[in-house]
């Protein structure tokens, strides 16, 4: 009884310590952390955009459409060790690993002048956040002892895509999370704890083609010079994220909430590709700019009293607060962008804010990719060209890194990292 409650008060403080750090009125925090440096350098996170980050259906399962629709498969693994938004500078890692296969693609029979084609993909994802080793205090310094805390989730999740002049994605995510706190307190009675839980995750992603839309009304395409083709895209995207009950570690605290949130995004996506006659269709430059907005769907009273909100969008205001950019105190907002040249090198850029955790910073992230630089040393002279189509037709390699910049403490500069590997 005296472990129990040594754990139960090493609980207390370490989630009044996190309180201090975030507002968040949930558990299982790390429901809410992002594992992917790719989505990190840009904040957005739930854009079609992403459609070479194996780990954007832990954003959003609408993904895997689209994923579905540009690769056989693809593998990620994914490394951070600082969190800004939660406080956590030390002693963590938060992991994700994904792997994410396309089930085929389904053509419809010719409507309206075009063919409506199906592309289904299927994946999992595992990821895990430990925080090890760490003193406890109380508020005039005395030592309480130590905690550890190991938490993962793995997940499957279903997305398929519908090309029929726009492109339209639905996903849904199944997932089982596990949570244990392993604790020394001040009777040095080592103890543990945990707690189990299922949820869920929906998402949609819509991305329309604005120029070949246009190209279709007038019949003819659009050049930007010999073999030069632009694109623009408009995307919106939407994900509820942590659908499930509430959770309670002993029977001697009160359950909380699951961080139920909600994400809805707008971006514009510009791209120059041209019809190379050796290496195919090479995207000479890509920029894209997004603005994400989030809340947590989760209210709680003065007596402690907490549950979820019904709302699919919480406070937020799609029009108001992602198209207008208009100022609101109660959702956190997220912008940013990026640059990709010749599908080798993309520098990323973004700007987090949090007015009720009165927490802001920069990203900034760059990511290297193996096919985008095969194609630049294919085009050079006196190359041979053998070995190399045979990487571009069935292989891509991408490494993505993130830094963190900001004035709060909270925010470190250690960078997170992220590895994928796709099949052609």
């Amino acid at each position: 009884m005296r472990a129990i409650f040594c754990v139960v008060c090493l609980l207390l403080v370490v989630v009044a310590s996190v309180a201090q750090a975030s507002v968040s009125q949930a558990t299982m925090l790390f429901l809410a952390m992002s594992p992917s440096a790719q989505a990190n350098g840009r904040t957005v996170a739930v854009l079609p955009g992403s459609y070479d980050d194996p780990l954007a259906p832990w954003y959003n399962p609408a993904a895997l459409g689209f994923l579905a629709r540009q690769s056989k498969g693809s593998i990620g693994f994914g490394y951070v060790n600082r969190i800004p938004q939660f406080g956590l500078r030390k002693n963590l890692t938060l992991t994700g690993l994904a792997a994410n296969a396309s089930l085929g693609k389904l053509a419809l029979p010719q409507f309206l002048g075009r063919r409506p084609a199906l592309y289904y993909g299927v994946g999992a994802h595992l990821v895990s956040f430990n925080l090890n080793d760490s003193p406890v205090t109380d508020e005039q310094g005395h030592n309480l002892g130590t905690f550890r805390v190991h938490e993962w989730v793995s997940a499957i999740s279903l997305g398929v895509m519908l090309d029929y002049y726009v492109h339209l994605a639905v996903g849904g995510s199944l997932k089982s999370a596990h949570s244990t706190f392993a604790a020394t307190g001040s009777a040095a009675v080592a103890t543990e704890v945990g707690a189990s839980t299922s949820m869920g995750d929906v998402g949609a992603l819509l991305e329309i083609p604005l120029l070949s839309l246009v190209e279709n009304i007038r019949h003819a395409r659009f050049q930007a010079g010999e073999n030069l083709h632009p694109d623009l895209y408009a995307s919106f995207g939407y994900a509820m994220t942590n659908i499930g009950g509430k959770v309670s570690y002993t029977d001697l605290a009160q359950a909380d909430p699951l961080p139920r949130t909600a994400r809805a995004a707008f971006g514009l996506t510009a791209d120059l590709t041209r019809y190379d006659p050796v290496v195919g269709p090479w995207k000479m430059v890509s920029l894209s700019y997004g603005v994400q907005g989030e809340d947590e769907l989760i209210w709680r009273d003065a007596s402690g009293v907490s549950g979820y909100i019904r709302a699919p969008f919480g406070d937020m205001h799609v029009v108001d607060d992602l198209l207008l950019g208009k100022s609101n105190a109660r959702i956190r907002r997220l912008s940013g962008g990026e640059v990709t040249a010749l599908e080798a090198l993309t520098v990323r850029a973004g700007y987090y804010e949090d007015p009720e955790d009165a927490l802001t910073y920069h990203s900034y992230g760059l990511g290297l990719r193996l096919s985008g630089i095969l194609k630049v040393i294919h085009r050079a002279p006196a190359t041979s060209p053998t070995g190399f189509q045979k990487i571009l037709r069935h292989v891509d390699v991408q490494y993505d890194a993130c830094l963190f910049d900001g004035a709060d403490r909270r925010v470190s500069s250690v960078p997170s990292h992220l590895i994928s590997v796709r099949v052609n």
